[in-house]
């Protein structure tokens, strides 16, 4: 329910729906005194008075003004004493509050709600990309008796890209306010050095995050409803994806907090109007789930809710998900819109098309336009799903995340056969997408297409041009935020700062071995049987005449060297790549890895406990250790399940410049890992990202001691389903 309250009605009349839309023929309100105005799905119930929404729900309306289009919130003000004439547009949505004053003044703000956070305290929170106008007004006196209507200002010790300040102030004022500013600044408030943000828009993607981590508005209940209602809190996991179950493949949307998806067509009227409907394009069938479990059929009509922030998408015998046809005039473009903010897509589109076809290791087949404009100007959407084709069809990506300027990964490209207007205007306008020519700390991770293998362009004969870059690849980068924004080249390779969302990898066929076992003098009962083919060992447990074999990692693998001391300290066994572990590993067995770095000074050090079957990241030499690492998930058989103190560097605690520290920027971590302890990255400087391959969830149930990142500055975790930020050490 909506509630507006106005002063002085005589001659005011509502027209519209704030965009221009006859939805009350110019109806008036028949009332010259205080009134209350419920907004219902098929128009206004009047009330007389000033009216709680307790006493609205029991009170009977002076006047009901319906809709001439049902379901449209919202409306025009013109006419009468309001405003002098003025034409006031209030667009509403649900739970929005309205106030007019005898001054002409026009506010809003939230019905009545409780707010689960009290405390913005050691809070992380991701700004919108366009803030509401969230004035602040209290029902118990009708004036701006809250510094937060105009120009607010908060004690709240805030770190934004890494520089601290010790002030958050805005000032949002939107129409029919006599001021139109929409501003808000970080500032110190002794120095006096500050920084405006945001003016009608950001003007810094990085000024769009916040950690909050004292002061002494962190609990003002009007700064958490601005808080609240403009940003997302970043540092909440988002929920688990239960177990894929029989023929469960399909996309993931998740998000912090609820969220709608719909499926939308657009076109213009041929009289500059644009009209939207609500329309699937998908030619099979769609279904969705809030669970993963009990699915129901996706009509294209119905707008699909999150449950706990989650919601899942699978199809079947689909070619098309969304596109473009000249049915009206100006065309109709398909795509589907997420209502929310940091929602992720994640799983392999494919199972849009047919999800059957996906779990059986196949690629569905798809037509021209498959997902052209699929996200165009979707600012909710942060993370790519996987784009898992290896065929193309013509214009199938054309335009697919246009305008999604919140996107921050980018999606790996495996086909190598181009075909024309595959990738034109992909990511055209995605402003959060950098790349650039050059590779910087910046922009670390390389980006090619296609991502591997050569790519070739369609043939003159098949294009009609003797040059078909352009209408193939053209503005494939145009507005986005890097260093480079022009036609990329086929296999040209790129940097970019974003996380990369790798294609699906084709599952490795297994060998296939014949055998007579009747030939083998062999007793009665089962028998393992090894075949080694080069460095790999492959086993079945039940003999047969024909036997497929799983691989068996127990092997010393490549680039390693394994050791073991006897307790004696005196005998020692040690193997090079290829050759057999000893069964049972000895206890304290050591692997030293070279795979991170080209020279044997530089190595990771694991050591194994017969006691648990594991390994722990026992150590990393330093000052010659690699900058980057990746954590090996098991070796011979036996999980790596924890990083203790391997990466502690001792002069950097010591506080002494020798140029020995520890020259650690990155490092990959398995799901294997279940503690990381004893300042396992103590004083490591210079580190910044650590990729987790598992989720968020995963994450914070790995068991941590007070001092893992004992001297480190802030650290982003990159989880398979999100990112993490870890403030700075402070002991």
């Amino acid at each position: 329910m909506f509630k507006l309250h106005l002063y002085d009605l005589s001659g005011i009349k509502l027209t519209g729906n704030g965009w221009g839309d006859d939805v009350f023929d110019g109806a008036e309100i028949n009332s010259s005194g205080e009134v209350s105005i419920e907004i219902t799905a098929t128009g206004l119930n009047i009330y007389e008075g000033h009216l709680s929404a307790t006493e609205v729900a029991t009170a009977t309306p002076i006047q009901v003004l319906n809709y001439d289009i049902p379901g449209l919130a919202g409306f025009r003000i013109t006419g009468g004493t309001f405003g002098g004439g003025e034409d006031i547009r209030a667009k509403c949505t649900v739970g929005d509050l309205f106030y007019c004053s005898a001054t002409h003044h026009f506010y809003a703000f939230p019905e009545e709600k409780s707010n689960s956070i009290t405390d913005l305290t050691n809070t992380t929170w991701y700004f919108k990309d366009s803030l509401e106008h969230c004035w602040i007004i209290w029902e118990t006196d009708l004036q701006c008796v809250s510094a937060a209507c105009y120009n607010a200002d908060f004690a709240v010790n805030l770190v934004v890209n890494d520089n601290q300040y010790d002030h958050l102030s805005f000032t949002l004022k939107g129409e029919g306010s006599p001021m139109a500013d929409d501003s808000v600044y970080y500032d110190n408030h002794d120095s006096g050095d500050f920084i405006e943000a945001y003016y009608y828009g950001w003007e810094d993607e990085s000024y769009r995050t916040i950690t909050i981590t004292g002061g002494e508005d962190v609990t003002n209940p009007d700064l958490i409803t601005w808080i609240t209602t403009n940003a997302v809190q970043t540092d909440i996991s988002k929920p688990d994806a239960p177990e894929v179950g029989e023929g469960g493949h399909y996309l993931l949307f998740s998000s912090p907090n609820e969220f709608t998806l719909e499926a939308k067509a657009e076109w213009d009227d041929g009289m500059d109007e644009i009209v939207e409907e609500n329309i699937g394009h998908w030619n099979g069938t769609m279904e969705y789930s809030t669970d993963a479990v009990q699915w129901n059929v996706w009509d294209g009509i119905t707008v699909l809710s999150s449950a706990g922030g989650v919601l899942y998408v699978r199809g079947s015998n689909n070619t098309i998900v969304a596109g473009w046809a000249p049915y009206k005039a100006g065309g109709v473009t398909y795509m589907w819109v997420l209502t929310g903010a940091e929602v992720s897509c994640t799983g392999n589109i494919e199972t849009l098309l047919d999800y059957k076809t996906v779990a059986n290791g196949q690629h569905p087949q798809m037509e021209a336009q498959a997902f052209a404009y699929w996200w165009r100007s979707c600012g909710a959407l942060v993370e790519a799903p996987t784009l898992g084709s290896v065929t193309l069809a013509e214009a199938c990506y054309d335009g697919m995340f246009i305008a999604c300027v919140n996107l921050r990964t980018i999606p790996e490209l495996p086909a190598t056969a181009m075909i024309m207007n595959c990738y034109t205007g992909m990511f055209d306008g995605c402003s959060s997408l950098k790349l650039s020519t050059e590779q910087t700390e910046e922009y670390k991770y390389e980006y090619r297409i296609p991502s591997s293998g050569t790519g070739t362009m369609p043939s003159e004969e098949e294009c009609g041009y003797e040059d078909p870059s352009e209408w193939v690849l053209g503005n494939m980068f145009s507005g986005t935020g890097g260093t480079f924004t022009e036609t990329p080249e086929l296999n040209t390779v790129y940097y970019t700062s974003n996380k990369i969302v790798r294609a699906v990898e084709e599952e490795e066929a297994k060998p296939t071995f014949t055998f007579d076992l009747s030939t083998l003098n062999l007793a009665s009962g089962k028998y393992t049987i090894y075949v080694t083919l080069g460095a790999e060992g492959y086993r079945d447990s039940e003999p047969s005449n024909e036997v497929v074999y799983e691989k068996l990692g127990h092997l010393v693998p490549e680039n390693t060297y394994f050791e073991y001391w006897s307790p004696d300290g005196e005998s020692v066994l040690s193997l090079s790549a290829g050759e057999p572990f000893p069964q049972p590993l000895p206890d304290d067995s050591a692997l030293i890895d070279y795979t991170n770095s080209s020279s044997s000074q530089n190595d990771v050090i694991y050591k194994y406990s017969a006691d648990t079957n594991s390994w722990r990241v026992w150590a990393s030499a330093y000052p010659f250790g690699p900058t980057e690492v990746t954590i090996r998930e098991s070796i011979g058989g036996a999980p790596v399940t924890a990083i203790d103190n391997a990466f502690w560097n001792e002069f950097g605690e010591m506080g002494v410049a020798s140029g020995f520290e520890m020259p650690l920027e990155r490092i990959t971590i398995p799901k294997s890992i279940t503690n990381i302890i004893n300042e396992a990255f103590g004083y490591c400087f210079d580190l910044k990202e650590i990729i987790y391959a598992s989720t968020i969830a995963e994450w914070n149930n790995i068991n941590f001691s007070d001092d893992w990142n004992a001297g480190c500055s802030e650290l982003t975790i990159t989880c398979t389903d999100g990112i993490i930020t870890i403030p700075a050490y402070n002991s």
